[in-house]
């Protein structure tokens, strides 16, 4: 129950051979997140609780610049979360990896029961919004695998309670918290950029790309499921059955079950700022002043490709009219 996980070698849907960063960084996350879970077995023993990992790992597309962004999810409150904690911590200190900022998301444990019982209550503030969507766009779990997903199923059905009982309605409750979380980090950054304007560039060409990507992965694969409405072939199963897919695969995904072939455009775009963001030379030059931003060719470039992912997303959504049903369309703006 919480020994050794098998973690995908490759992609589905991508042929990496065309695409070297993102290959390189996939094999990177990989081979770290097998020795994770391997010390992680060897020195936890807690069915209670499970293990995540979110950002770049949970993406699988870190490099040796990613933090390690995890999450401990318990069913019961636990007396030795500092422990676990510096379990954790010394792995990644072994394995030269970097820890998340202490009181961010990353910093507390999660009671599971808590986190879902808030969904859409007043007491439901960013970090148990942002637990939850995480944990349905990007996360690989390092400990406790059959916890983890019983907690996912768990949040999917709580955000598709009515769509159970009516396989002709949408996920609306899902969708508006998908929007609602990459919204919020989008004024996140607004807010954090007048306090912390040095870090600005780094956020924004990540806000731009990877948090683009890990947006429309979910957001792509609920507007997808518009078209199964019967008992055999409904919504829950359809995103239970690949809510485990990367970001970039469930892009690929449905691009591949609309039969539209540009999804070659998310990657090479993708590519581009992947190995550009694992360059130290070009990181470093990106530590320039918000007002001298465009006499840096660095960021222009940046800044062209995601607008250029921008516009390829954007195209393939508005392509589907007829595919998918027009309440889901009008859900994305009313």
């Amino acid at each position: 129950m919480t020994g050794k996980i098998e973690y995908p070698s490759k992609p589905q849907f991508i042929n990496l051979d065309k695409f070297p960063a993102l290959r390189a960084n996939w094999n990177y996350s990989y081979n770290k997140l097998i020795q994770l879970n391997a010390i992680l077995i060897e020195k936890i023993n807690r069915k209670e609780i499970a293990i995540v990992v979110a950002g770049s790992y949970g993406r699988l597309e870190a490099c040796r610049y990613s933090d390690l962004d995890y999450m401990i999810l318990t069913e019961h409150p636990i007396e030795t979360a500092e422990g676990i904690k510096n379990i954790i911590s010394s792995a990644a200190n072994d394995l030269d990896i970097s820890m998340p900022n202490p009181f961010g998301v990353f910093s507390d444990i999660i009671p599971i029961s808590d986190m879902i019982d808030r969904t859409g209550s007043k007491e439901d503030d960013l970090s148990s919004l942002a637990q939850r969507m995480l944990l349905l766009m990007e996360t690989r779990p390092i400990y406790n695998e059959h916890l983890y997903r019983d907690v996912v199923s768990r949040i999917m059905r709580k955000y598709l309670e009515f769509v159970i009982k009516d396989t002709s309605k949408e996920p609306l409750f899902l969708i508006n918290d998908i929007i609602r979380y990459f919204r919020t980090i989008c004024v996140n950054y607004e807010y954090n950029f007048w306090k912390e304007e040095d870090k600005w560039v780094l956020r924004n060409v990540k806000l731009r790309h990877s948090r683009i990507i890990m947006y429309a992965g979910l957001l792509l694969l609920v507007l997808n499921s518009s078209k199964f409405t019967d008992v055999d072939k409904n919504k829950l199963q359809y995103l239970s059955n690949r809510f485990e897919l990367s970001p970039l695969e469930k892009i690929a995904h449905v691009y591949k079950d609309n039969d539209d072939h540009s999804v070659n455009r998310i990657f090479s775009i993708y590519d581009v700022f992947l190995r550009k963001i694992s360059d130290p030379e070009l990181r470093e030059a990106l530590k320039i002043d918000y007002l001298e931003r465009y006499e840096s060719h660095h960021y222009i470039d940046m800044k062209v490709t995601g607008d250029a992912l921008q516009t390829e997303l954007t195209r393939f959504i508005f392509a589907q009219k007829g595919s998918w049903t027009e309440q889901i369309f009008e859900y994305l703006i009313f």
